[in-house]
């Protein structure tokens, strides 16, 4: 059975806060298949990141629109 080139070696060792980030956006598969193989709990650094950037995109949306003046 040949493996497909989306497989990549993985390493034991997790990647730095900046690889980890740039991993999930450049290289998703191979990012999260090193994470999820790994002994530490790196995965949830980026859990909480994407937990802030969902909020961060929901806050302008709660907000009340300004409200008019009273017309005399």
């Amino acid at each position: 059975m040949s493996e497909t080139t989306a497989s990549t070696v993985l390493t034991n060792e997790s990647p730095g806060f900046f690889k980890m980030v740039w991993g999930v956006l450049a290289r998703p598969r191979a990012t999260l298949a090193t994470l999820r193989s790994s002994q530490n709990r790196a995965w949830i650094l980026m859990a909480i990141l994407g937990m802030v950037v969902v909020t961060c995109q929901l806050l302008p949306a709660a907000q009340s629109p300004p409200s008019k003046p009273a017309n005399k």
